[in-house]
């Protein structure tokens, strides 16, 4: 499961950073892509996702983002607009598949 690939460990010593995986930089390092948002913009986006969908697992702050993000790529494949099918954006919950909200 996901959520088990972004566990981090816990804090050694009071004050110190988390330690988090790899995959859990990645995820928050693409959303960041995708969105074209700064690490910043991207660790508050993330943590709000994860309050709306009540995930209790704490966000890589910015800062780590950009020190572990020195050493990992985000590769995005390259698609033109009329790949894009409207029926693959279902990300939000409570959504069916196709359905728009304005």
């Amino acid at each position: 499961m996901i959520l088990k690939r972004l566990a981090v460990c816990w804090r050694k010593q009071r004050g110190s950073q988390f330690d988090y995986s790899e995959q859990a930089i990645l995820v928050v390092l693409t959303v960041g892509e995708v969105f074209h948002l700064t690490n910043r913009g991207a660790e508050g986006f993330v943590r709000s996702i994860f309050q709306l969908m009540r995930i209790n697992l704490p966000v890589p702050d910015h800062s780590t983002l950009s020190k572990r993000g020195q050493d990992l790529k985000v590769n995005l494949p390259k698609r033109d607009a009329k790949d894009v099918d409207i029926n693959h954006f279902t990300f939000l919950p409570g959504c069916l598949q196709g359905e728009i909200f304005l």
